[in-house]
């Protein structure tokens, strides 16, 4: 899942498109295909909101932590009041109707909550609700607890007034390291079970991948709306690049690139893909 870089060219200019082209192609389509990128993780606003944010992000990565990123990105959300779930519910409710996909590479935790068809969604990338051995993969993937998080957010909150004592820091990091219990076959201690792990444990997601690929075969010359909603290049092998691919390749497809700062097409696509320079979250909002 790492970034290769930004194709060599991209459009000139951008089409105009205005939100009733869009629905008018939802309604018309066979299938829809729909990208959930970061944008929908609000890094930007958390920055913004918490002035710790960078320095504990870099401290979960400096001590092999950075699976806990995502519950740490998810504690801000709670604690700043902000949610993508208005804007996602009314995808959802747009979609309800129609054969569609959805595949997530943001680790939102609410984005579990949007009444999806579940048979219909797969977040390959993870988040903060369930955990998995730190050491084998033979372990039963488990959620969270309640108790677990609520033990998460007392840890969250001393390390938002301590980070910069760096003795607490390490201290209250390794609290964090034994919040998840152990594993029940090898007695290892269980982390997040999301891509910010080293060995992240995909059988979380891989049966609904399946599903995935079996839909996405099944919409070959089939008229095909693909909605790239906020996806950067943190990931551009999950949504960015096999949504291009599928564009290229699928005759009948037309892709609607839906980005703050990321909303380049790429030249091969300027008959089919549409350049949206909005953020995807406010966006959506307006469709």
């Amino acid at each position: 899942m790492k970034s290769r870089g930004f194709p060599g060219f991209f459009r000139k200019g951008l089409e105009m498109v205005t939100q009733a082209n869009v629905l008018e192609e939802i309604i018309n389509a066979d299938m829809i295909l729909a990208g959930i990128g970061e944008e929908f993780n609000r890094v930007n606003i958390l920055r913004e909101k918490e002035p710790a944010y960078q320095d504990i992000a870099d401290a979960f990565e400096n001590h092999n932590m950075k699976w806990m990123l995502p519950a740490y990105q998810e504690y801000l959300r709670q604690k700043h009041n902000i949610s993508v779930k208005d804007s996602l519910e009314k995808l959802a409710s747009i979609l309800k109707d129609k054969n569609y996909f959805i595949v997530s590479a943001s680790t939102n935790s609410q984005i579990y909550e949007i009444p999806w068809k579940r048979e219909q969604f797969v977040m390959p990338c993870g988040s903060s609700i369930y955990k998995q051995c730190s050491s084998c993969n033979d372990s039963e993937i488990l959620r969270v607890t309640s108790r677990e998080w609520e033990e998460m957010v007392i840890l969250f909150d001393r390390l938002s007034e301590e980070y910069k004592v760096l003795n607490k820091q390490a201290e209250i990091l390794h609290d964090m390291k034994g919040l998840l219990g152990n594993c029940s076959l090898c007695d290892k201690k269980n982390v997040l079970n999301n891509v910010y792990y080293e060995q992240y444990n995909e059988a979380s997601y891989v049966d609904k991948w399946k599903l995935y690929t079996k839909w996405l075969a099944g919409s070959i010359n089939r008229k095909l709306v693909i909605l790239e909603l906020g996806v950067g290049m943190q990931f551009p092998t999950v949504i960015r690049f096999p949504f291009e691919k599928v564009t290229f390749f699928n005759q009948k497809a037309k892709l609607f690139r839906v980005n703050g700062t990321l909303y380049q097409m790429t030249e091969e696509l300027k008959e089919k893909g549409i350049s949206i320079p909005e953020n995807a979250i406010d966006w959506l909002m307006n469709l």
